[in-house]
């Protein structure tokens, strides 16, 4: 039984694994962002330069921490707030979903281990 737990929490930890970082940047559009920082001040430009390189290598982790430090900036212009908004909710929306798809593989994944731990228990004890 230990084993079994064992094996759920490495596939647990793996399928987290997969949320930072191992899907790309699964059509998320950057280029609104882009545009509103074209004359954005060098600190802000570089904390979005940094947020949409994290999108396009796919770690939304990253990404989403950048977007929030842009858009706590004092010198960010409602533009450029409303587009960073959108790019936020789009990016929690991919978290979200790579969270989703997680969770369904580690459960599904503990089902068969849990089926196989059966079988395996079945075939000891009938013989």
């Amino acid at each position: 039984m230990k084993k079994l737990g064992f094996i759920t929490s490495l596939i647990l930890g793996i399928g987290l694994l997969g949320l930072v970082g191992c899907s790309k940047s699964g059509g998320i559009d950057t280029a609104k962002v882009q545009s509103a920082f074209q004359t954005a001040s060098t600190v802000d430009k570089a904390e979005v330069d940094k947020a949409i390189t994290a999108i396009k290598a796919g770690d939304f982790a990253v990404a989403l921490v950048s977007l929030q430090k842009a858009v706590a900036s004092a010198t960010v212009t409602a533009e450029q707030k409303s587009s960073l908004q959108d790019l936020i909710n789009e990016v929690q929306a991919k978290l979200s979903e790579a969270a989703k798809k997680a969770v369904g593989d580690a459960t599904k994944a503990a089902k068969e281990g849990a089926d196989k731990t059966a079988t395996d228990l079945q075939k000891a004890i009938g013989k």
